[in-house]
């Protein structure tokens, strides 16, 4: 499948991988698409080691990073190969742009509205990854359906992924005929075997249905869709305090988190009641652990066949 995204970045297959695990994004990449390693995850140093890594892996095949702090990683990122770099929130920092740019690297960024994508062109982005409300992590509130051509129709030329509600052949169907490039896929992998949650998670995410995550800002201070669970159960009590903004709700809940996370890998009965994490209502979907490699190729597989069985509706003429 080519496409304006294809072309842009190099790739045979119109889909992005976004995760935190180098494992994920290098067998994306070595199946045709554009594996993407999530930053926020690691220090600096750790990032060098996982894109030195990942090079290793892919064998100069494309791959990305997103970046949710662009200043603190620039300097790890631009040292390497890679081929895109993402601003996950917010407008990308001047330096960013100019950096890319002079390397030839393609520099994306996330959006949620069209207030949003407008900002972005203005500081110069040469892709524009248009989120819906379904998606996992930091999300706005329009869907992904009505967000998708409103994106494209103001965006200039510049190729526009679809992301959020998006782990099926079909659904990147329904994407591409949105008038979208190419699809960002980021929870379809946390039921990859190479996505590196605990399996308590993955159990849980397995068992869930599509109505059980919520946009709730009790992790980061702003909204994030995540698995729905006893933790927020408890924020949502009337005695509760308001979340922090962020950086501060982070600083204060993330040494809980790391608590929870050790204790339900361990069994332990509470915490896994407490366990969750960012993914999008696509989690109803969920019905097995697959390699990352198969995921991919069969979602692309599956977007073929619906394209071709969505031309024979068309009548001979």
């Amino acid at each position: 499948m080519r496409t304006a995204f294809t072309d842009l970045v190099g790739v045979p297959r119109p889909i992005a991988g976004f995760n935190r695990s180098p494992g994920v994004v290098a067998a994306v990449t070595n199946a045709g698409g554009l594996g993407v390693l999530a930053a926020s995850a690691y220090t600096p140093e750790e990032l060098d080691a996982q894109l030195t890594w990942i090079e290793d892996q892919v064998g100069g095949k494309p791959y990305g990073v997103d970046l949710l702090v662009p200043e603190k990683f620039l300097d790890v990122v631009f040292s390497h190969r890679i081929s895109l770099v993402a601003s996950a929130l917010g407008t990308p920092p001047p330096s960013l742009v100019s950096r890319g740019h002079a390397a030839g690297v393609v520099v994306a960024a996330l959006v949620g509205q069209a207030r949003h994508a407008q900002r972005q062109i203005e500081a110069g982005v040469d892709l524009l990854i248009a989120q819906g409300t379904e998606a996992g992590g930091h999300t706005g509130t329009i869907a992904t359906m009505v967000l998708t051509p409103e994106i494209v129709d103001i965006a200039g030329g510049r190729p526009v992924l679809a992301a959020g509600g998006i782990a099926s052949g079909r659904q990147m169907a329904a994407a591409l005929a949105l008038g979208a490039a190419g699809v960002w896929c980021g929870s379809v992998w946390l039921a990859s075997a190479e996505d590196v949650a605990i399996q308590a998670i993955k159990d849980k995410f397995l068992r869930a249905a599509s109505s059980d995550t919520l946009r709730s800002p009790t992790r980061t201070g702003k909204p994030a869709r995540q698995l729905r669970s006893a933790w927020h159960d408890e924020w949502d009590r009337p005695d509760a305090p308001e979340p922090l903004p962020m950086p501060l709700q982070p600083m204060l809940v993330d040494a809980a988190w790391q608590r929870i996370d050790q204790a339900a890998a361990h069994g332990h009965e509470g915490a896994l009641r407490l366990e969750s994490f960012y993914i999008g209502q696509v989690v109803g979907s969920f019905r097995q652990i697959r390699p990352a490699a198969e995921i991919t190729r069969q979602m692309v597989a599956d977007c073929e066949q619906r394209i071709a069985e969505l031309a024979g509706l068309l009548p001979v003429t």
